[in-house]
């Protein structure tokens, strides 16, 4: 009875192992205790005949796992084999990628070659003049098992499944009797892994206790994809609150996500500039995304467009730091890069930003598009007559105060010694660099609690903005 322990996998995944484990008892009752046309009978699977209640009743087993020496040639070719098949099938060129992809399990004290991939390759190899190696296994096999494991996995766990990607070993002990209800510990993930294949024991350093690599680059290849397939699920649900954590300017929550995205995505990967860059690039899918435009005598990495042309341009240089002690260093030279020097330039601010872009990365020279507005609609004329002179903005922010319409409107009216008063749907704390720069006072008009959405409504936008410039004049003619 070969792999009898899959539909125990199965269910136990599938939640409903409980059930599976009833009708698996009476099924082998059946079939190797009470049958009177059996002499021997032969179970073959991952997990070893143990405490399972499916073996209720029944006795005298003699087991044999991937550890034990007595069957260590039983379950897979070895080299002289390997070496035999391609021999005899003039491939024998092909022994080293045969070895590299499908050698490395250590069943006893004895060097196994998975026997389904191999002989998958050489079927493959008598009708492809140049076959290229791949997973077999991978697509035969459910890899769920590692999927959940990288789920579950804190910081530690990850560090360690970096260290089996790069090649190095771990120390772990073993617990060779395991059922399925024991995968809901994630202490025994390493004991799993070494059962079901995903790793091979190189060294006994104590008892139950050994030395674990992954096998071969078959079963790294698996290791690999379900990391991406995780990633890219993660990825996928966190970037629009990244996204918005960025637009919105809040750096310790878009940091908080990008570290937790990190994390969860391990980084066994080339951990250079070149990755971030691509990992950043591949997390703002969906979005107009551009990479490594020319920026004067450097090169910027990403520039996120907005979907309106008002809303805020995203850019991003990435910069690999050598140390933690170089972060606060690096990423002050990034911002430079980025042409930090203009952040606070008149006009930076306006259109969601562009003005700082154009600045940054085109040399333009920028003019104040309100002077230009001004002189066209004529209100210097209005204005020169006027004791008060009332504007607005849908927000009050620092980057009004950067040379944007109301600003513009209250230099004008400080020319005639007029003062000046801003209304604004919303007013930030940075608002109050306005006054500065020549607004006299500004006043938000919502008057509650409310939604966006229904601020937005112009029904009561103007009523909104009708009541609170009723109340500031009323206190104009005290």
């Amino acid at each position: 009875m070969d792999e009898y322990d899959v539909p125990l996998q199965s269910a136990y995944l599938g939640g409903y192992y409980d059930d599976m484990v009833t009708f698996l008892k009476n099924v082998f009752s059946s079939a190797l205790k009470t049958n009177t046309s059996l002499e021997k009978g032969v179970l073959t699977g991952c997990l070893r005949i143990s405490k399972e209640s499916i073996f209720t009743g029944l006795n005298n087993f003699k087991v044999h796992s991937i550890l034990d020496a007595p069957s260590e040639t039983a379950f897979g070719f070895t080299q002289a084999e390997v070496q035999q098949l391609l021999d005899d099938y003039e491939l024998s060129s092909h022994i080293a990628e045969v070895r590299e992809w499908y050698d490395g399990y250590l069943f006893g004290t004895a060097d196994i070659y998975n026997p389904w991939s191999t002989l998958m390759y050489i079927d493959r190899a008598r009708h492809q003049e140049t076959p290229d190696a791949i997973s077999f296994w991978a697509n035969t096999s459910s890899n769920d098992i590692i999927y959940k494991y990288i789920q579950e996995a804190d910081s530690a766990l990850y560090q360690e499944f970096e260290q089996l990607m790069h090649g190095h070993s771990v120390e772990k002990t073993i617990k060779p009797e395991l059922t399925y209800r024991d995968m809901d510990d994630i202490s025994n993930i390493y004991s799993f892994l070494l059962l079901t294949g995903y790793l091979k024991a190189t060294k006994q350093t104590r008892r139950n206790t050994y030395l674990l690599v992954i096998p071969n680059r078959e079963v790294y290849e698996i290791y690999n994809d379900s990391f991406m397939e995780y990633f890219t699920n993660l990825k996928h649900a966190k970037k629009s609150e990244f996204i918005a954590a960025l637009v919105e300017e809040d750096v310790v929550t878009a940091e908080r996500i990008l570290s937790f995205i990190l994390r969860k995505g391990i980084s066994y990967y080339d951990n250079k500039e070149s990755f971030y860059h691509g990992f950043l690039y591949g997390l703002f899918d969906g979005y107009q995304v551009e990479s490594n435009r020319e920026s004067g005598d450097d090169r910027l990495d990403l520039i996120i467009y907005p979907e309106i042309f008002k809303d805020k341009a995203i850019v991003i240089e990435c910069k690999h730091s050598d140390s933690e002690d170089q972060l606060v260093s690096d990423s002050k030279e990034g911002a430079e890069q980025l042409g930090n020097a203009y952040a606070n330039h008149a006009g930076a601010g306006a259109a969601g930003g562009l003005g700082f872009a154009f600045l940054s990365f085109l040399n333009a020279d920028l003019v104040p598009g309100i002077d230009l507005i001004l002189r066209t609609v004529h209100l210097e004329q209005a204005i020169a007559d006027s004791d008060i002179v009332v504007t607005g903005e849908g927000r009050l922010d620092h980057q009004t105060a950067m040379g944007k319409a109301p600003v513009g409107v209250a230099r004008l009216a400080k020319k005639y010694g007029a003062r000046t008063i801003a209304f604004a749907g919303s007013v930030t704390p940075g608002a109050t660099a306005c006054n500065a720069a020549g607004i006299d006072a500004f006043f938000p008009i919502v008057r509650g609690i409310t939604t966006l959405e229904d601020a937005m409504k112009p029904e009561n936008a103007k009523e909104n903005l009708r009541a609170s410039a009723e109340q500031v004049f009323r206190l104009l003619i005290i």
